[in-house]
């Protein structure tokens, strides 16, 4: 099983409860104008063109060892994201474990299932932060907690 993930953060104290790792998975329906990750929207790994790093040495198609242009996101396996989970494990405490954001992490709900089945098996509690915006029930079944986020209310 694959999925893609923009990134990951090992150490997360904000993303629920204990200490977490946070994996940011690819991929959001929504385009919100606040949206601190808006180079998720996209399912697919996108190229990120930072300018003023570029030094426009023409060396592009080797790789740009500036960091001017850099790949957003990577497909990887449900074995390549948990093994740094496990070896982790110890530091999650009673209340830590794993967060599934994104993006939107319903977007790879199979995914994101598969990920959190792997992590039960190994004694890791899973939590999802979602918008709500894809609706997978099988997939919130599984989860120790919900973060939803509510992006706008409206009566109209």
């Amino acid at each position: 099983m694959k999925g893609y993930v923009h990134s990951i953060e090992t150490f997360g104290s904000v993303d629920g409860p204990g200490i977490r790792y946070v994996v940011f998975m690819q991929g959001c329906p929504l385009r919100c104008r606040w949206c601190h990750n808006p180079e998720s929207w996209d399912v697919n790994p996108q190229e990120l063109f930072y300018p003023e790093k570029c030094i426009s040495c023409g060396g592009c198609a080797e790789g740009c060892y500036t960091g001017a242009r850099t790949l957003c996101g990577r497909e990887m396996t449900v074995e390549e994201v948990l093994e740094p989970i496990v070896a982790d494990k110890p530091y999650y405490g009673a209340e830590g474990g794993v967060t599934l954001t994104g993006g939107e992490p319903q977007m790879q709900a199979d995914f994101a299932a598969a990920l959190t089945d792997e992590c039960r098996r190994k004694g890791i509690g899973v939590i999802i932060e979602t918008s709500m915006a894809v609706y997978r029930p099988d997939l919130l079944r599984k989860m120790d907690l919900i973060i939803a986020d509510i992006k706008l209310w409206d009566d109209t």
